[in-house]
């Protein structure tokens, strides 16, 4: 079932888990907006596909612990997305950081090759990258790339 032009909705809750299909129609319409805003990536990096990752949708509270996201994730939500495309991570995040989109949190993860954008208000840029004991370590950098 398409969400938007390029997206299903059955990519969004793909995933290591099965996730029930009620909570998975719940967040129908959270889903579509997070579409709509992985449509103006596409349409900043050059009309390329993008790719949603395995359990980079929708999450369960279960698949979110396993994959190590934070209690309050918008995941959970159906509120954010984790990609790739044929681009490098850190050209992506800097296209998005210089874009005319509306969103609420971005993050590169560079070394893993995919980044992380959500809907909302937050404004918020990261790059994760991971400490000598390769636990995951979040730098704070300005909205607008300079």
């Amino acid at each position: 079932m398409l969400l938007t032009k390029h997206f299903t909705f059955e990519e969004f809750v793909k995933g290591s888990r099965v996730i029930p299909a009620e909570f998975a129609i719940q967040k129908y319409e959270k889903l579509k907006e997070t579409a709509t805003l992985l449509e103006g990536v596409r349409k900043i990096i050059g009309d390329i596909p993008l790719y949603i990752s395995t359990d980079g949708g929708l999450r369960t509270y279960e698949t979110n612990k396993l994959n190590g996201g934070a209690k309050t994730s918008q995941h959970l939500e159906g509120e954010a997305a984790d990609f790739s495309c044929a681009k490098d991570a850190m050209e992506v995040f800097n296209l998005i950081r210089e874009s005319f989109l509306t969103w609420g949190q971005l993050i590169a993860y560079p070394d893993r090759k995919f980044c992380h954008i959500s809907t909302g208000t937050k404004r918020e840029c990261l790059i994760a990258t991971k400490n000598q004991y390769g636990e995951p370590v979040y730098k704070r950098v300005p909205l607008e790339a300079k």
